[in-house]
């Protein structure tokens, strides 16, 4: 729809600008740029402008609209992996280790925010090295300004939330090397932040990191209480 409002918004402004001008056909012709023929000769300059006004407006406006709201799959379809650099596959991405560490059933863990599972289901690592990756492909919606959390909308639809440790907020960023920012595109791998572990732990911080899914999802976990591998997949189902 908003390809023709701008086209209507185009025209209206040429319009405008042909009764402004007090532009004078000699009869009534064809329309759209050959329209010049059927124009006095003194008034060609201000139809000129008015044809313009007719092209560009449109042109510039369902750019920048179609920009804000289309999406790149909208855009290009299938040849958006050529463009953005992600390949889009009729097989569904299979989520991933987040981080090294041992996992742990969320329900487990000592906040009661995350194990009452309010904000979703989900499970818990216990962060054992310093990078954190992306677990799909996606966009990121939230990053916070200390680092200690990051929300992510996979190309599917699902919406995850990586909490840093416990009552990490309380360091103010210190301990947390940022490499992303909200509204960037991430691939699955991608790393998120780098964590120095030894600076949360010298200010009492637990490293038990929950993953949560705050869409809603229901997942049930292949391994308890194992030690896993950033990108490792396999280790959860959803159900």
């Amino acid at each position: 729809m908003f390809p023709f409002i701008s086209g209507m918004i185009g025209s209206s402004v040429a319009a405008m600008l042909s009764i402004g001008f007090g532009v004078k056909a000699v009869s009534i012709g064809v329309g759209g740029l050959p329209g010049i023929l059927s124009i006095f000769a003194e008034y060609w300059g201000f139809f000129a402008l008015a044809m313009a006004a007719a092209i560009i407006i449109p042109f510039a406006l369902t750019y920048v609209i179609g920009k804000k709201k289309l999406s790149e799959e909208d855009l290009f379809g299938e040849a958006n992996s050529l463009v953005s650099g992600y390949q889009h596959s009729s097989e569904p991405e299979i989520f991933a280790s987040p981080m090294d560490g041992k996992i742990l059933p969320l329900e487990e863990i000592e906040d009661a925010a995350f194990s009452s599972k309010a904000m979703g289901d989900g499970f818990a690592i216990e962060l054992s090295r310093d990078e954190v990756v992306a677990p799909v492909s996606g966009e990121i919606v939230m990053s916070f300004p200390t680092g200690h959390a990051y929300g992510i909308k996979s190309d599917d639809g699902k919406e995850i939330l990586i909490h840093i440790g416990m009552d990490t907020v309380e360091l103010n960023g210190e301990g947390f090397d940022v490499k992303v920012k909200a509204g960037q595109r991430v691939k699955q791998g991608d790393v998120l932040v780098k964590v120095n572990k030894d600076i949360l732990t010298s200010h009492g911080k637990s490293l038990v990191s929950p993953v949560v899914f705050t869409s809603g999802e229901k997942v049930k976990l292949h391994k308890k209480n194992e030690t896993i591998a950033k990108n490792e997949k396999g280790f959860i189902a959803f159900i």
